[in-house]
């Protein structure tokens, strides 16, 4: 929420200024295309709510109701313009777990949630603990860890699934090393008579398939990518691909 002449005042370094010519730089490509960025779409709407009576009347008596999920990932912005459109009613609805929260380096604040119970004195606190994806060895591992926390709530998950089996843990010592383990893995359970549509490999972010899908191919392990577009068939590495084709 900081205007480029309101980051030019706290602005320190070369590292920042550069940032703040650059800020200056984009603002006025913005203004002469006409157009407006995401972070634009929150602020305008914001600074319209606040200076406009009569919008804000409009669309607090609009939205008679208001639910934001995932609200452990919403910023200051977002908070404010929850808070704007709420109003002074009770017709806000917020779903989110704080150990959950996973944008903060894009500006969002778990702490939204302890100011949503101090903005909100009337709000009604319900606890979702049970559980259904996981097995119980797996919460008690997760509850472990996150009890330790006490800047905010914590959730003790439950489930009604048996405990299941005890959770592994391997050190790999670098990403081609966890990949290789997954096969090795993969061979293992095929020795023991499980079939491969049996086995699933879920990893952190996309980046990682790359590694996993090269072990994998260069392992002779057939597999589908779901969700998502093989490593090699993605147009942008097919593009590279046709280029050094065409250059060796």
């Amino acid at each position: 929420m900081l205007s480029p002449l309101e980051y030019a005042e706290i602005a320190q370094g070369e590292y920042q200024e550069k940032i703040f010519k650059i800020y200056i730089a984009y603002e006025k490509g913005l203004r002469e295309a006409g157009a407006l960025d995401f972070d634009d779409l929150l602020i305008k709407a914001v600074e319209l709510l606040s200076l406009n009576e009569n919008t804000i009347n409009k669309w607090q008596k609009t939205l008679t109701h208001i639910l934001v999920d995932e609200w452990q990932d919403t910023n200051k912005i977002q908070y404010k313009l929850t808070k704007l459109l709420a109003g002074s009613g009770d017709n806000l609805t917020a779903v989110g777990d704080a150990s959950q929260s996973i944008y903060s380096w894009r500006g969002a604040d778990y702490k939204n949630i302890n100011y949503l119970i101090n903005d909100f004195p009337k709000i009604k606190i319900v606890n979702l603990e049970q559980n259904y994806r996981s097995t119980q060895n797996i919460l008690d591992a997760a509850n472990s860890i996150i009890k330790k926390n006490s800047s905010h709530p914590i959730l003790k998950l439950w489930t009604n699934k048996k405990a299941g089996p005890k959770i592994k843990i391997y050190r790999a010592i670098n990403e081609s090393d966890e990949a290789q383990f997954l096969v090795n893995e993969i061979d293992n359970l095929i020795t023991k008579g499980v079939e491969l549509h049996d086995m699933a490999i879920l990893y952190r972010t996309n980046a990682q398939s790359r590694v996993i899908e090269e072990v994998l191919l260069h392992s002779a392990v057939p597999y589908v990518l779901v969700g998502g577009v093989r490593f090699y068939n993605r147009s942008e590495v097919k593009d590279v691909l046709s280029f050094f084709k065409t250059c060796c």
